[in-house]
């Protein structure tokens, strides 16, 4: 199974624990594979360096 989760969901799993990060482990884990899209990936890479 795929899934794409909201940035939201990504970003709180990241930084702290939870439900996001339970969501996080699961795809870890290989209970579903987490996928994004090359838009979306470029995107938060490049607000992630504006913001450094």
């Amino acid at each position: 199974m795929r899934a794409v989760l909201d940035t939201n969901v990504l970003i709180s799993g990241l930084l702290w624990r939870g439900a996001p990060h339970e969501c996080l482990l699961s795809a870890e884990a290989g209970l579903y594979e987490l996928v994004c899209t090359n838009w979306s990936w470029r995107r938060a890479s490049w607000k992630s360096c504006v913001t450094s």
